[in-house]
């Protein structure tokens, strides 16, 4: 089952919805709130890019890169 990232409200139904980032979304969520700049290759559905922006301190940074257009609630 895919949840369309528009209507999502937060962000464990999200990952969950995606299946395979559910176990993962709170290690990047920990990991970006050590981080001042976080860069991502590959955002797909956008669970990884929403824990890190999640994660990130106010003044921190995320450069994330697809080939496709990523929709972040």
């Amino acid at each position: 089952m895919t949840l369309d990232p528009l209507v999502a409200t937060d962000l464990h139904t999200f990952a969950n919805a995606w299946g395979d980032c559910a176990p993962h979304y709170p290690t990047l969520i920990d990991l970006a709130r050590s981080s001042e700049t976080v860069g991502e290759f590959g955002g797909r559905g956008g669970v990884s890019t929403w824990a890190l922006l999640q994660g990130l301190p106010e003044t921190g940074h995320l450069h994330s890169v697809d080939i496709l257009d990523c929709i972040v609630p």
